[in-house]
């Protein structure tokens, strides 16, 4: 460290605060996509709203998610963050993460439905039809059956839209949601 002829200290020691107040844009930065757009940023997102470079993104996400701040899901292509329980934002902590293209295949599904009678399309047709790899296709509607947004059925190979609390987990033995009268 050094002495500047002010007499303050310069070093590590001042270049903390400044960092602090880098993490908070960044961190505010997130909570506000996540509020306003559904969906956790990307890093090209953040790159282009805060003029940060892609490595600099990439160590600053590490030092919110050390921090405890964030909770980083996933790895690599299919990582997502999300705002850490207990941050002053619980109310989109447990929010589930819709990226555009996730909900690009619920807005798909929803049409196909209605044109088809409640049938719903299979992973490869709404790959196709939203210009996706099957790969894509299947772990976003996977991420989206986990959530509980649609349904999917590996034995009927169909995906339905479901509204929030009608989820019935479907195994490979019963593909079939139990009726009514069953209980």
């Amino acid at each position: 460290m050094t002495e500047d002829n002010a007499g303050s200290v310069s070093g590590k020691a001042q270049n903390a605060p400044k960092a602090n107040a880098h993490l908070d844009r960044l961190f505010d930065f997130i909570v506000t996509e996540i509020k306003e757009q559904g969906a956790a940023p990307s890093y090209e997102q953040i790159c282009s709203s805060l003029g940060y470079s892609k490595g600099l993104v990439s160590r600053r996400i590490r030092q919110l998610h050390d921090q405890g701040r964030i909770i980083i899901d996933g790895e690599r292509k299919s990582m997502t963050l999300r705002v850490a329980k207990g941050q002053g934002h619980d109310d989109i902590a447990e929010l589930p993460d819709m990226t555009s293209d996730r909900k690009a295949i619920i807005t798909y599904v929803k049409k196909y439905m209605n044109r088809n009678g409640g049938r719903g399309p299979s992973v490869h047709a709404i790959g196709k039809a939203l210009g996706f790899s099957n790969n894509k296709a299947r772990r976003h509607v996977d991420y989206l059956d986990e959530v509980e947004r649609v349904r999917y059925s590996p034995h009927l190979n169909e995906v339905i839209v479901i509204n929030q609390g009608e989820y019935v987990k479907i195994t490979q033995d019963n593909d079939e949601p139990p009726s009514p009268a069953e209980g």
